[in-house]
């Protein structure tokens, strides 16, 4: 009799242990979304009203990328920027989860040559987090 009430108590546990699992699991989920999706997109479609500084490109690359992204090369472009006496280096084109690039070779191509080495642009960034910025305000993928 005792035994039985052990295992209908372990039982319980283990149920409310995998309920608090899953809870945790959910909230992580919406934290998650919330981080890769809807933030950015607010911040896409808020840049166009940001503060812009002027920058220069500091740094071209073609990145390959291997496993399971092979055969999807992008460009890599750095650039550096000052806000309030304080230099910033970034390398988002725009926002979303690909921030700088869609694996499309002639784009990457595109970028690569829209953007060369010691090229002047017009860097837009968060008026309260300068260290966020892009290049193309209001672009999102």
């Amino acid at each position: 009799m005792e035994s039985a009430g052990r295992d209908r108590l372990g039982k319980k546990r283990r149920s409310v242990l995998a309920d608090l699992g899953a809870i945790a699991l959910f909230i992580i989920g919406v934290v998650t979304t919330y981080t890769l999706c809807l933030s950015e997109l607010y911040n896409a479609m808020t840049s166009p009203k940001w503060p812009t500084e002027a920058g220069q490109v500091i740094h071209v690359e073609e990145v390959v990328p291997t496993g399971h992204r092979a055969g999807f090369p992008y460009a890599k472009i750095t650039y550096q920027y000052t806000v309030n006496n304080t230099e910033y280096k970034n390398h988002w084109i725009r926002f979303g989860y690909n921030k700088v690039h869609n694996g499309v070779r002639s784009d990457a191509d595109a970028i690569r040559v829209a953007y060369p080495v010691g090229t002047s642009v017009t860097v837009t960034h968060h008026p309260e987090h300068p260290e966020k910025s892009v290049l193309r305000p209001g672009e999102y993928s």
